[in-house]
């Protein structure tokens, strides 16, 4: 799991930090130790995910202003790609649609589209490349992206890292699922479907950057991408229509 926590941090700063030392982490009265197999699930949900392919998604995280931004579209795990709508709690953003790949992000920015029509240039898309530690969307794609794998994780590690825990069984309301909700170190909580490793939600847990990823309709994927002119060759253009948002 060390992949998805890594891109975790991008968005999350500090989510896997306590008060505590590591040994002496003590579970809640409602929580218990995970078992063997519940181990076992946690170390292979991330395989299952890039197996099935991809899914339906909806993914929130605080701003540093103290706003949210949600991108809401699908992703390919098998490719790594894929596409949403983006808007934040203060409204519309600047990038009203965003494509990625794993070296090309491509935005459709309305604003630059209006701007470039002014001097006469027909735009739509502009791509770049990625820009996790400087972007709040990029930072949001690559814990996306961070949510697959090609091995299997080391069950005996996920079982030893402290704080890990069940914490309950729950229900996927909208989409009728039971789910066993488990927290790995304390940084981290993921729903799986009961009995199995289906993952249906990812939560991080930092006070100062919490992030929550909702899966649904698990499955393959093609995502299309656009044509688009780089975001460099319109550089003053670019800056004008996006600014800092987000």
């Amino acid at each position: 799991m060390r992949r998805w926590l890594a891109a975790a941090t991008l968005v999350v700063l500090a989510a896997c930090g306590g008060d505590q030392p590591e040994d002496q982490i003590e579970l809640d009265d409602d929580e218990r130790e995970i078992t063997d197999d519940e181990a076992a699930r946690l170390a292979e949900t991330l395989v299952t995910n890039r197996e099935l392919g991809g899914a339906d998604f909806q993914i929130t995280s605080r701003l540093p202003n103290g706003d949210t931004a949600t991108l809401e579209g699908e992703v390919d795990w098998a490719d790594l790609s894929g596409r949403a709508t983006v808007t934040t709690s203060a409204g519309p953003a600047a990038v009203a649609e965003v494509v990625w790949t794993e070296t090309d992000v491509y935005e459709r920015i309305p604003d630059l589209t209006d701007l470039a029509a002014q001097v006469g240039d027909d735009i739509d898309w502009v791509s770049r490349r990625p820009d996790p530690d400087g972007r709040d969307i990029d930072a949001m794609i690559e814990v996306l992206l961070g949510l697959s794998a090609q091995d299997v994780d080391n069950a005996v590690l996920i079982q030893q890292e402290p704080g890990t825990a069940h914490l309950r069984t729950d229900e996927v309301a909208s989409q009728g699922v039971a789910v066993d909700v488990f927290r790995y170190g304390t940084g981290t909580i993921l729903w799986l479907e009961q009995d199995g490793t289906t993952m249906w939600r990812f939560e991080s847990l930092s006070n100062d950057r919490p992030l929550v990823a909702d899966l649904f309709d698990h499955g393959q994927r093609t995502i299309e991408i656009p044509d688009a002119v780089p975001a460099e060759s319109v550089a003053e253009l670019y800056d004008a229509a996006v600014g800092l948002d987000p």
